[in-house]
């Protein structure tokens, strides 16, 4: 690890963000997970599992207050993601039982306190994980309208994800593995050679590991099956398809540290949606791989937003294509700039942190037996813990600040991205300009 003193972090432009968290009954919370007879049994659908961790991040968490009255948002604290196989609540899009859950829970909040009617939800926060996001839910549980929906999915069409209103977020990754094989928290020697290589270096142009799922013409919106299709016996195009069959043979799967080895030695890493949101972007740029994002639906001609496109500034950190620059898409990815693709890589460095839960106690799922075995499941930043005031989580919290900015006419400068990361002074210097968190002191 590099050994960078923490930063000092600076003051926010507004006021310090205060969210309220409601007490629920447990039934729409804790005891969902009641039946699981082991220990940490619960969370093993760990992409799912925001709804409860931000939960218990929150209720330790600066933003905080007891006082209603003083209150930006109002949390309600429910766990629709406990429910998704065992209570049949629905895992892609929610189902009957999962629209009766929520209208309960909402039904609760808004006939026990005044604050939900007295804005009509339009200052409450609900985490939802399903794989399709918010889709459908609106018409279903009409007391959503309004509500400010966190999801993975941010596909923007009426029904499904609204711009201004509901906030993307990267999926819960288990970010120790992540974290122990990036290149941008190794050694100054080793990540100065990474980030040094050229484009021309790398083993794979484009690569790509998962599902393809060949007989699901609506997963990723076609655009894995295309891809697989045309490309799969392509040269320096690292395709497999974990599913079926690959150039390198039948349903060869790879361990997670094979896997990321190969994003890392990838020019681009394939970024397509799946039944709905995908983990490709995230993982990507973890290790140093800028993404390919292809999310489009040429029949709609409708995009898919990532996670943050409030603050963050994707187009400095990726490369985005539609469906109909795949038939030129080895010619596209070798001809592109070497020099630009340099500077995504250098962006990459500053901007990863905002992407990944770097909480230092998002641990992998399931019983850990031993102080090894828990601290090989647990986020370790080392010299760099500071990174976890610039994690997903703050950028939530950016996100909400500056829309309550707006709201109130305040002027805000434009959101510093960029991370007091090592690995983004190694490549842009020590003075850069930071924005932590938004519960600095003012």
């Amino acid at each position: 690890m590099l050994a960078t003193p923490a930063p000092t972090l600076p003051s926010p432009a507004s006021k310090q963000l205060k969210i309220f968290v409601y007490h629920l009954p447990p039934r729409f919370n804790v005891w969902l997970a009641a039946h699981f007879r082991r220990t940490g049994r619960w969370d093993q659908s760990y992409l799912y599992s925001l709804d409860a961790k931000l939960h218990r991040w929150l209720l330790r968490s600066p933003y905080r207050t007891l006082d209603p009255a003083e209150a930006d948002y109002f949390f309600v604290p429910a766990y629709p993601s406990l429910g998704f196989y065992d209570y049949e609540f629905g895992l892609y899009w929610l189902a009957g039982r999962g629209h009766l859950f929520l209208r309960e829970a909402m039904d609760y909040v808004r006939m026990t306190h005044p604050w939900f009617n007295q804005s009509r939800g339009a200052n409450h926060l609900l985490v939802m994980t399903n794989d399709k996001g918010a889709t459908f839910i609106r018409g279903s549980v009409p007391q959503l309208e309004n509500v400010n929906l966190i999801t993975q999915w941010g596909w923007v069409r009426p029904h499904i994800h609204r711009r201004g209103t509901d906030v993307v977020v990267p999926p819960m990754l288990k970010v120790d593995k992540l974290i122990g094989e990036s290149p941008f928290m190794g050694r100054e020697d080793k990540l100065t050679a990474y980030m040094g290589a050229s484009s021309s270096g790398y083993a794979y142009l484009l690569s790509f590991v998962g599902s393809v799922r060949f007989h699901t013409p609506g997963y990723s919106m076609g655009v894995r099956q295309k891809i697989f299709r045309r490309y799969n016996q392509t040269e320096r195009f690292f395709l497999r398809d974990l599913r079926g069959d690959s150039y390198k043979g039948p349903r060869k799967a790879l361990d997670p540290r094979e896997y990321l080895r190969v994003l890392q030695q990838s020019k681009f890493c394939l970024a397509p949606s799946g039944m709905g949101f995908s983990t490709r972007s995230y993982e990507s740029m973890a290790q140093g791989c800028v993404p390919l994002i292809i999310q489009d639906d040429p029949d709609s001609n409708t995009t898919v937003d990532q996670a943050f496109e409030e603050i963050l500034p994707w187009t400095k950190f990726s490369l985005r294509l539609k469906q109909t620059d795949i038939p030129n898409l080895p010619k596209l990815l070798a001809d592109y700039p070497d020099e630009r693709w340099r500077e995504l890589r250098r962006n990459l460095a500053c901007a990863w942190p905002r992407t990944l839960w770097l909480n230092s106690d998002n641990e992998a799922p399931g019983i850990q037996k031993d102080e090894k075995g828990k601290a090989n499941a647990t986020a370790s930043l080392g010299a760099q813990g500071y990174l976890s005031n610039y994690d997903a989580m703050e950028s939530i919290m950016h996100t909400l600040r500056r829309r309550l900015a707006r709201k109130r006419g305040e002027a805000l400068p434009p959101f510093e991205w960029r991370t007091p990361a090592s690995s983004c002074k190694s490549v842009q210097g020590p003075s850069i300009q930071t924005e932590g968190p938004v519960s600095a002191a003012s």
